[in-house]
C-alpha cells in the first residue's frame, strides 16, 4: 500500500486478524502520524467476516469490533445490506487510510438491489432502517436484523421503535443518533462484541454526555456476555444478543 497499490487483505474470519494485529495497528498509527510519517498514504483494506452465531467455538467466533475501534488511524466499516456492502467497499478501496471492513457471514446470502452503475456509500453517514417515536435502537451489523425483528414484535403492543444503522463506527455519525434520541428520549445499543468496554459503552457515554437532560431512562446495552463463546446452540443464545433480549431492554427503558 505504501508503494502505491491498494490491496485488500482478506482474513476470512475476524478471529484470524489477531496474528496480524500488530501490523494492522501499526498501519493506523503510521497513517495518523504517530510514526512520524503523517504524509504517508496507506490505502489498505483489511477484510474479515463475523461469524459469532456459527457454533464454531471460542477460536472462530469472536467479534473484535471494539478492538479495532480502539486503534488510532483505523477506519471501521460494518455493512448490513448488499447495497451498502458494495458502496462502502468501493469507498474503502478509494480511501487513503487503512480501513477495517467487517461484513457478517450470516448476511452473506441477503438479497437486495445493487445498481450496476458506479456509486459510493460515504463513510460517517448512518441510516435510519425504521422510524419510531418511543425508543431508539442503535444496532451494528447483523444486530440491525435482530433489532428490526424486535421492533416488529413490539409494534402490536403500541411501542414504536426507531432503528439506526451506523454503517461505520469510525467515523461515527453521532449527530443522527443524537437527533433520534432527542426525539425518543430512550436508547438501546445492540452489538455482538463483549458488552464490557464495547461499542454500546462508547455510544451510551457519548449520548448521555450530550443529551443527559433529554434522556427519560438509563441507556440499555445488549451484547455478548464476558465469556468465551460456546458451541451448543442453546448456550450461544444464552450468551449472545437475541430478539428477546432486545425486546426486554426496550421495555426496561419504558418501565
Amino acid at each position: 500500500a505504501m508503494a502505491g497499490m491498494r490491496p485488500i487483505v482478506d482474513f476470512m474470519m475476524a478471529d484470524f486478524m489477531f496474528p496480524a494485529w500488530n501490523e494492522i495497528l501499526q498501519s493506523g498509527l503510521w497513517r495518523s502520524g504517530h510514526g512520524g510519517a503523517e504524509n504517508f498514504s496507506i490505502p489498505v483494506v483489511f477484510m474479515a467476516g463475523l461469524m459469532s452465531y456459527s457454533g464454531g467455538g471460542f477460536s472462530h467466533t469472536r467479534a473484535p469490533i471494539a478492538n479495532v475501534w480502539h486503534g488510532p488511524g483505523l477506519k471501521l466499516v460494518l455493512p448490513t445490506t448488499p447495497y451498502d456492502t458494495k458502496g462502502l467497499l468501493k469507498t474503502a478501496i478509494r480511501d487513503d487510510n487503512p480501513v477495517v471492513f467487517i461484513p457478517h457471514r450470516l448476511l452473506y446470502r441477503t438479497k437486495g438491489p445493487v445498481p450496476e452503475e458506479e456509486y459510493l456509500v460515504p463513510f460517517g453517514e448512518a441510516t435510519i432502517r425504521r422510524e419510531g417515536k418511543d425508543v431508539t435502537i442503535v444496532a451494528v451489523s447483523y444486530m440491525v436484523s435482530l433489532s428490526l425483528e424486535a421492533a416488529d414484535a413490539l409494534e402490536p403492543e403500541g411501542i414504536s421503535v426507531e432503528v439506526i444503522d451506523p454503517r461505520t463506527l469510525e467515523p461515527l455519525d453521532i449527530d443522527t443518533i443524537l437527533a433520534s434520541v432527542k426525539k425518543t428520549g430512550r436508547l438501546v445499543v445492540v452489538d455482538e462484541d463483549y458488552i464490557r468496554c464495547g461499542v454500546g459503552a462508547e455510544i451510551a457515554f457519548q449520548v448521555q454526555e450530550k443529551l443527559f437532560k433529554s434522556l427519560k431512562a438509563p441507556v440499555q446495552r445488549v451484547g455478548n456476555l464476558n465469556t468465551p463463546l460456546p458451541v451448543a446452540r442453546n448456550l450461544i443464545e444464552a450468551v449472545m444478543p437475541t430478539k428477546e433480549k432486545i425486546i426486554a431492554a426496550v421495555k426496561k427503558t419504558l418501565a
